[in-house]
């Protein structure tokens, strides 16, 4: 069970697109305390053990990045294999969509977590720019503006599938180039290095016998930056504010689909 089972075209809710995937990622949070045992959000980070749990997310995130780039590298090794100046009949759908559906999903679940990571450190999508919602009324595309770097997306060849398989879910990771490679990684970094600084900034450590207040302001600010971040990395490889929704709504349904079966 996977996001290729839930490929329906749901339109985006512009402008509340990072809304609408805040409210259903605490509808789907409900199902997961009760699964995993945990605490109510949101949490006071200077707790000790609440900090403990802040950080596996944070780690959550970061896993799930690192599954992704190792679904792109399998794609990269398999393109390697197809001759120098291919064309689209060199390239054989069935080596090339499940890495892609695997890197999307990935990203997918990248974008889980982190939402859970804000949700519990009392992070709304409202608090992203330090003003009130109704002075940014299009997030995602405020984003888009003024924080996605050039991908240089429409100058790299792009990986050619089935017109019948080519759709939303499959967007990112089309590109094929060593630039497009390493802009990737330090698009990922960007990402996990503020999740470095926040767990940093949660200075109560399990073995320590002394404790003391965290850095509010720089987990905040850190934790928002990781989010932007995350955003501006799947719009770097190909997703839109259509894909980007479809991919998590589809593993959103997943997700349920799993709490429901006891999966």
């Amino acid at each position: 069970m996977d996001i290729r089972n839930f490929r329906e075209f749901e339109k985006a809710p512009t402008p509340f697109t990072i809304e609408e995937i805040f409210n259903l990622q605490k509808a789907l949070l409900k199902g997961y305390i009760g699964i995993e045992k945990l605490p109510q959000y949101p949490l006071n980070i200077h707790d000790p053990q609440a900090q403990i749990l802040l950080k596996d997310f944070s780690a959550r995130v970061t896993e799930e990045l690192g599954e992704a780039f190792e679904s792109l590298e399998q794609l990269y090794q398999y393109m390697g294999t197809v001759k120098d100046g291919w064309n689209p009949p060199d390239v054989d759908p069935e080596k090339v969509l499940p890495s892609l559906y695997n890197f999307n999903e990935e990203l997918a679940d990248a974008i889980h977590f982190m939402v859970e990571l804000m949700i519990y450190s009392g992070i709304g999508y409202d608090k992203l720019f330090g003003v009130e919602w109704e002075h940014i009324p299009d997030l995602f595309n405020h984003i888009k503006r003024h924080y996605v770097w050039d991908s240089m997306a429409s100058y790299m060849p792009q990986i050619p599938v089935p017109k019948d398989q080519d759709n939303l879910f499959i967007q990112g990771g089309r590109r094929v180039s060593g630039v497009f490679r390493d802009q990737t990684i330090r698009g990922m970094w960007a990402v996990i290095y503020p999740l470095q600084l926040a767990r940093n900034a949660l200075k109560n450590k399990p073995w320590k016998q002394s404790q003391m207040l965290s850095d509010d302001k720089v987990y905040e600010s850190t934790i928002k930056r990781a989010f932007i971040a995350l955003v501006c990395l799947c719009l770097s490889v190909g997703m839109d504010e259509q894909s980007f929704y479809n991919v998590y709504l589809a593993k959103n349904k997943v997700n349920i689909f799993r709490q429901q079966s006891r999966y």
